[in-house]
């Protein structure tokens, strides 16, 4: 029994998304996962 732990991290090393799996998950998989948890805040509307 064994898990994985998928993150993101800025450029200081600060987690924007953590995903933890089953060992016997592929990486690709929770990918989108990660993605999908990471918000930027925007400081005005409009594009960026």
């Amino acid at each position: 029994m064994t898990t994985k732990v998928h993150l993101a991290v800025d450029g200081r090393g600060m987690p924007l998304s953590i995903v933890v799996t089953p060992g016997n998950v592929n990486d690709c998989t929770a990918f989108p996962d990660v993605l999908a948890g990471i918000w930027v805040p925007r400081p005005a509307r409009g594009r960026p």
